[in-house]
Parts: structure tokens; sequence; C-alpha cells
């Protein structure tokens, strides 16, 4: 585990067999052209295919995983209250996500997203570019500095950090990158 102040990291946390266990649960699921917030569809900013998955698939051992893992990372003191559904990534060629927030508007229960993980389901040799950074200024259109964790790179790994957070998907240059995207949400942020 590896804490730095935009997140944690666990590398190489969940084995080969549970990740491969994931990616053949999510691609039960018909994959779709991914949208930005308000469901456009945006090349400029995102180009990667998507599927949410249903989380009544092996609810059990895949809520509690995500809890613990949202739970250990929470350093920041967030107030959580729901688990949202899972959204599954698959990043190809020339696929990326441009700087964003995970944070959403108040759903109809009144909650909104709080704090993401993102589970690697790739091994690195498997694609190239593809790396999840973060920025430390969202102050203004040009970010100041781009930090990517190398040790997120292995396939098993976690990230969990607050949905405020601006970050992006590197293009990919070759091959494919899969990950799977989960949020917590908690009341409005005040």
């Amino acid at each position: 585990m590896n804490f730095d102040p935009l997140c944690w990291i666990w590398k190489e946390e969940l084995p080969e067999t549970i990740c491969d266990e994931i990616v053949k649960l999510c691609e039960q699921r018909e994959l779709e052209t991914a949208t930005v917030e308000g469901g456009e569809v945006r090349p400029s900013i995102r180009v990667t295919e998507v599927s949410f998955v249903d989380q009544d698939i092996n609810r059990l051992w895949f809520e509690a995983m995500c809890r613990t893992y949202m739970e250990a990372g929470n350093v920041w003191g967030i107030q959580l209250s729901q688990l949202r559904a899972p959204q599954y990534a698959v990043y190809e060629k020339d696929s990326f996500y441009g700087y964003h927030i995970d944070t959403d508007k108040l759903s109809e229960e009144g909650t909104q997203r709080k704090l993401s993980m993102s589970i690697q389901l790739s091994h690195p040799w498997e694609y190239e570019g593809g790396e999840l950074q973060f920025s430390q200024s969202l102050g203004t259109l040009e970010y100041e500095k781009d930090i990517t964790f190398e040790d997120f790179l292995p396939k098993g790994s976690i990230v969990v950090f607050p949905s405020t957070t601006p970050h992006q998907v590197t293009r990919i240059t070759r091959g494919t990158r899969k990950s799977l995207v989960v949020w917590c949400a908690g009341p409005a942020w005040s």
C-alpha cells in the first residue's frame, strides 16, 4: 500500500484469477461508446468503450471487496453512503479520456460521487500509453503538473482517490487496457 496526498495505491493487490473473473463478468454486457457529463459523446474529451456492470452479479463478494478498499482508502474523511454501478472500460489504440473529475450532479436520492476507485485489469505489457495521471491544479485550463504513478501499472493494482481530483487516461498507442471504476457516493458536498 502506498499513500500520496492525491490517492491510495495497492500495487498488484488482486490476484490475476480475480481480475480475469471481473473481466468475464463485465464482458457479459455489451460495450457502448463512452459519454461525458450530460450523456454527450465528445471525441475531443473521451474516446473509449464502456459498460455499466450489473451490481447484482456476485453482489456480495464484489460489494465487500469495493467497500473494503473504499473505506481503507478514505483518509480524507469523506462522508459515504452507497456504491454506484461500476463502469467497465476498454481502451484500445487511440482511446483516451482527457482531464476530468468524477463528481456528478445530485442523484434523485440526494447523493453524488465522492470517492473513486480504479482497478487495473490488464498487464502493462498488453498496451502502451493509457497511463492514469493526476493533476494538482484545477484552477486553470492548463494543468500545472501531471503525476503518473508507476505503481498503478501492474494488473490487479487498485487506486482510490477523491472524485474531485482531476485525472486522465492518456492515449493508447498499442494494445488494449481494461479497467473497472467504482464510485462511492454520499450526501452533497458542503
